[in-house]
């Protein structure tokens, strides 16, 4: 199959894990998974509530609200790094919202706020718990006003799409001359990623299909004529890299006394990308 950026043909095995490989594109070293799922299966794996509720593999958006309320904040202090004055009046739209904590709290900052959420339950939640407005449809049947948005979300929502370049296009006509699209997602040029390889926790097949680095996703923006105005790599998961650090040491040690290389890579498993759509905002 193609690269779903750049659709060359051309690359190299990074990971497997099962059946599944994932391969990087060695034109714009995106990773992707192969085989690619279809939308419509890729968007049946997030319709029930155990993919959200799931004590085994430690997921909780019910029981672990306060904790996406802490990671929502974070977000929205970063984004006020590149946010000109407050967000009253703003128009804001996450796509990808899930239980819709991230809305409910910049919404406290006078945003007015929509959400995009392909799961039911998750849609249904967001609305019962917090009075969101949420559309519950695939994006490419929804009918977005142009041109309407001053800030756009996409807190790790783009790892999960077949087609990400189709996706964010749609974003973007939505998004006003001006406007702001942030995207956060997993660093594939981690040091987490580097040392565990295949058994790198963002490996997760049929759910993360398309992982990128600073160079891909630059490409990303650069497809759908947006300018880039900053990325600020971040820590998402603390253990895991904590592991990876553990292990560059030994690494390190071990390449020291045999004199010999070892991978390098940045120690913050994470990206939060900032651009806008030319134009003046209004």
């Amino acid at each position: 199959m193609s690269c779903t950026l750049c659709q060359d043909k051309s690359y190299s095995l990074r990971a497997e894990v099962g059946s599944v490989r994932y391969l990087e594109c060695e034109v714009c070293h995106l990773v992707y998974q192969n085989p690619m799922p279809d939308a419509s299966s890729a968007g049946n794996l997030y319709q029930k509530k155990g993919y959200f509720v799931d004590p085994k593999k430690g997921t909780d958006y019910i029981g672990g609200e306060q904790w996406l309320r802490k990671t929502a904040k974070f977000f929205i202090r970063l984004i006020k790094k590149y946010w000109p004055g407050d967000f009253k009046e703003a128009k804001v739209l996450d796509f990808g919202c899930a239980t819709g904590v991230f809305l409910d709290e910049i919404r406290k900052q006078g945003a007015i706020v929509q959400g995009i959420e392909l799961s039911r339950w998750a849609s249904a939640y967001a609305q019962s718990r917090f009075g969101l407005e949420i559309l519950g449809q695939d994006i490419f049947e929804l009918d977005l006003p142009k041109n309407h948005f001053d800030l756009i979300t996409m807190i790790h929502s783009v790892e999960h799409l077949p087609d990400p370049v189709r996706v964010v296009e749609r974003l973007v006509e939505s998004l006003k001359p001006g406007g702001l699209l942030v995207i956060a997602t997993p660093d594939v040029s981690s040091m987490g990623e580097r040392f565990f390889g295949s058994r790198w926790q963002y490996y997760v097949p049929h759910d993360h299909l398309a992982l990128f680095d600073k160079s891909s996703v630059t490409r990303l923006l650069k497809k759908v004529n947006l300018t880039l105005s900053g990325i600020e790599p971040y820590l998402w998961r603390r253990w895991g890299t904590l592991e990876a650090l553990i292990l560059f040491g030994i690494k390190w040690a071990r390449a020291v006394v045999q004199g010999s290389s070892f991978p390098r890579g940045t120690p913050k498993d994470g990206l939060v990308v900032f651009s806008r759509k030319p134009g003046e905002m209004s």
